[in-house]
């Protein structure tokens, strides 16, 4: 994705850590899975990098002062219908804004 040899200028641009003034001004919804599945190796290791990414990027967010909105829900990782909709619902709220 990033090239051989790796391409820093793209994975700079890509970072959202690294680009956090981006999302001042923008709806930001963050959920994830807070007690992987300990038996599916894919779920505990997927999720535990999504949550564990999550925080660092909830604490960047704080730190710039820049508002969002932050689920950690029980489970691994698998669609949440409930906070599918909680999303959307945000969405078609800043659209209607718009």
């Amino acid at each position: 994705m990033y090239g051989v040899p790796w391409d820093e200028a793209r994975v700079s641009a890509d970072n959202p850590v690294e680009r956090v003034e981006s999302y001042r001004g923008k709806r930001v919804f963050l959920v994830a899975g807070s007690s992987p599945d300990p038996v599916n190796w894919f779920d505990t290791v997927n999720e535990g990098q999504v949550l564990a990414g999550q925080r660092e990027f909830r604490a960047v967010l704080d730190g710039a002062g820049i508002p969002h909105e932050a689920h950690e829900a029980p489970g691994g990782h698998f669609f949440r219908h409930d906070m599918f909709t909680r999303d959307l619902e945000g969405i078609l709220a800043r659209l209607r804004r718009a």
